[in-house]
C-alpha cells in the first residue's frame, strides 16, 4: 500500500471500455493479493459481464523481490491476449493487480496484430486511469496510552509519517498504526521518550 523504489499497488478496482472494429473491449482492473482471489473476482466479472466472446487476463502479484505472475489468451490467438496484457502490467511498476479484458465480438476479424493493438491498449487504459498509492515495506502496531498523550502521539505519527488506520477509546487509547520498516525503531523511541515510557507497543505478527 505503500513506496519502495517504483512499486505501487491499486487502492480500488477501475473500469475502461471502447470499441475496436465493431468489438467491444471491458478493461477491469482490481486488487488481489493472492490467485485464489484473483480466480473469485474473476468468476465475478464473468458472471457480471456474462455473454462476452472472451475473458482474457493477467495478474501480478507479491511485494519486493518475490513476485508470480500468470496470463491468458482465453481462446485468442496464443500470444494475442494475455501476454499483451502482462507486458503492460510489468511495465506499469502495478502489483498485487489483475486484469481482465473483456471481449464482444463485433464479426469482424482483427487479426494477430489488431488484437495485440486492442488488448493492449485496453490494459494501458485500465492502469492509466486506476488509482494506485507507492508501497512501503512496514508493519502494523498497536499501541496503548493514556488519554493524557493523545495529541503527542498523534503528532509522533504525523512528524514521523506514520498512518493511523484506526482509533479506539475505553478506559486508554487504543492506536492502530501502520509503520514503515525503515523508521521503526524511530517511531519505537520516539513513543517511549514522548511518554515518559508510559506506553504499550505490539508489533503485529
Amino acid at each position: 500500500m505503500f513506496h519502495v523504489k517504483h512499486e505501487l499497488i491499486l487502492t480500488s478496482s477501475h473500469r475502461v471500455e471502447f470499441e475496436e472494429r465493431r468489438s467491444r473491449f471491458i478493461g477491469v482492473a482490481f486488487f488481489v493479493d493472492s490467485e485464489r482471489a484473483f480466480r473469485e473476482i474473476l468468476g465475478q466479472i464473468k458472471t457480471e459481464l456474462s455473454g462476452a466472446t472472451h475473458y482474457c487476463w493477467a495478474f501480478q502479484i507479491g511485494l519486493g523481490n518475490t513476485k508470480s505472475h500468470g496470463a491468458s489468451d482465453d481462446g485468442e490467438p496464443r500470444g494475442t491476449a494475455g501476454r499483451p496484457i502482462l507486458e503492460v502490467l510489468k511495465g506499469s511498476g502495478i502489483t498485487q493487480c489483475g486484469i481482465c479484458v473483456v471481449r464482444y465480438f463485433g464479426g469482424t476479424l482483427l487479426g494477430t496484430g489488431g488484437l495485440v493493438k486492442a488488448y493492449t491498449e485496453a490494459a494501458k487504459r485500465v492502469l492509466a486511469e486506476a488509482i494506485s498509492k507507492p508501497w512501503i515495506p512496514g508493519d502494523e502496531w498497536q499501541v496503548q496510552v493514556s488519554y493524557e498523550f493523545h495529541n503527542l502521539v498523534l503528532e509522533v505519527c504525523r512528524r514521523l509519517r506514520v498512518e493511523v488506520l484506526e482509533e479506539t477509546f475505553d478506559e486508554s487509547i487504543h492506536l492502530h498504526c501502520f509503520v514503515p520498516e525503515e523508521i521503526e525503531e524511530d517511531f519505537v523511541s520516539h513513543m517511549v521518550d514522548t511518554t515518559r515510557g508510559q506506553v504499550v507497543l505490539n508489533k503485529k505478527e
